[in-house]
């Protein structure tokens, strides 16, 4: 619109604060997204040592498992009981895992692990996963073994697969992937 002759242009206030609001409901949109899809959890205990500390903030993708199968190796927050745990998936449906002092067995061959563990004297005799049951386990086996009592997890118990982890201590600021191969 052209301004008539003799009267100068009055910006429009309107345009801006469209955009303003545009802008505000595409956030709120995003935020709402991201709160379904993603979240965070405290790492509370030890039994992830040395990968996972006390007091470490994990990024967990909700529902990860809804459109793939768990890989050996993902770190994952599971339902258990009316608390969250975190563990690392060790086993696979159909296999069989055994623990020789702190030691993953699957099907009767030492597991690789390339991440960091802290071996220990845990012992599980050798047992068979059925379909569709996870073998989970903390990267510390020399703690106590009331690891044991959630070891074999169904997929529906999974929350959510950790992504992406913040470390925030006075003395340390990291942040890291959960898969990494080195502490």
């Amino acid at each position: 619109m052209n301004a008539r002759p003799g009267h100068p242009r009055v910006p429009s206030t309107s345009r801006p604060l469209r955009r303003w609001i545009l802008a505000g409901c595409a956030a709120i949109a995003l935020l709402l997204t991201a709160q379904t899809r993603f979240g965070c959890v405290l790492v509370v205990g030890d039994s992830m040592l040395p990968s996972l500390r006390n007091g470490d903030l994990l990024l967990v993708r909700k529902h990860a498992y809804q459109d793939h199968a768990p890989s050996r190796g993902d770190v994952v927050v599971a339902r258990f009981r009316r608390e969250l745990v975190i563990k690392r998936i060790v086993g696979l449906p159909g296999e069989q895992i055994e623990v020789a002092h702190g030691t993953v067995c699957v099907n009767g061959t030492a597991l690789p692990e390339p991440w960091p563990v802290l071996h220990g004297p845990l012992d599980v005799l050798p047992g068979h996963l059925a379909a569709n049951r996870y073998a989970i386990l903390g990267d510390n086996r020399s703690g106590s073994e009331f690891i044991l009592f959630y070891a074999v997890m169904p997929p529906e118990r999974l929350a959510g697969q950790a992504i992406l982890a913040l470390r925030w201590r006075w003395s340390e600021w990291n942040v890291w992937n959960p898969r990494r191969t080195d502490s």
